[in-house]
């Protein structure tokens, strides 16, 4: 049921300090990335950095394509206009897409777009408001709704799995709010994403330029070694932006320790 203003003034994302605690989907997903991340960002307060570029480009196309559902298609670029984005290819792709999707649906039968939702549950014996915001629910042509989700930035295969656990939770948020409606499709929406040339989807670990940090990543196990995974990172990071240190070396795929020879790694020489 939907939370009532007297269980939302009593509720923190911090555990035990009000009687009702908040799980979004973002601090679910931070949980169950890296535990300690969340640790540091709901209960620490540990400050968070500004938002970057690339997130506040991704709030501004989030704004177009939510005017573009709730308005029309054709809305599209005089919201671009107004945020700024006019020139941006991502809201070129986004104008194809729901141009695209619209025509082969028939039109949009929108249910709703970018609406904040507050559900109270008590859950295994926890009082819990589930909190989340989706970015458009429309309404499938043969029955049923379909959750739509928009990410911008480069699209993999972990990004995918994380995405389809974030249409998950919105699938559950939406039941325990009495939708009769079933669930029968998730939307995904990339404008931005291109299919590689060679057609393979590599993960592009080539890029990363820390072996002992790749070992890491690859061995990563949110119950064994994120705290290793992390403290390279972050010795990474303070050494380049502190001391100016970047690594420079030649190494061939093919020579050498056989981590390279595994299939997370295109066989070619690289310089990095």
């Amino acid at each position: 049921m939907k939370a009532t203003q007297e269980q939302t003034s009593d509720s923190s994302y911090r555990p035990t300090e009000k009687k009702w605690l908040r799980i979004s989907k973002s601090s679910l997903m931070t949980y169950m990335m890296c535990p300690r991340q969340f640790y540091w960002r709901y209960i620490a307060d540990i400050p968070s950095p500004p938002p970057s570029e690339a997130a506040i480009r991704g709030g501004k196309i989030h704004k177009v394509m939510e005017i573009g559902l709730l308005e029309g298609s054709d809305k599209i670029m005089s919201a671009a206009i107004e945020e700024g984005v006019a020139d941006d290819v991502g809201v070129d792709s986004l104008n194809m897409l729901l141009h695209q999707i619209a025509h082969d649906m028939g039109g949009f039968d929108i249910v709703e777009a970018e609406i904040k939702h507050q559900v109270a549950e008590e859950y295994n014996g926890y009082n819990i408001i589930w909190v989340g915001m989706i970015d458009g629910v429309i309404r499938h042509p043969d029955g049923g709704l379909i959750l739509m989700e928009l990410k911008t930035g480069k699209m993999n295969m972990g990004k995918l799995g994380r995405t389809r656990k974030e249409l998950v939770y919105y699938s559950r948020l939406l039941s325990k709010l009495g939708y009769d409606e079933p669930i029968t499709h998730f939307m995904y929406i990339s404008p931005d994403y291109e299919i590689p040339e060679d057609g393979n989807d590599k993960l592009n670990l080539h890029s990363i330029l820390s072996i002992p940090l790749l070992k890491e990543l690859i061995a990563y196990d949110k119950d064994g070694n994120f705290d290793r995974a992390i403290a390279f990172m972050l010795c990474i990071l303070h050494s380049h932006e502190n001391y100016n240190i970047d690594l420079e070396a030649q190494f061939d795929y093919g020579m050498g320790d056989k981590f390279w020879r595994t299939s997370h790694f295109k066989r070619r020489k690289v310089r990095f």
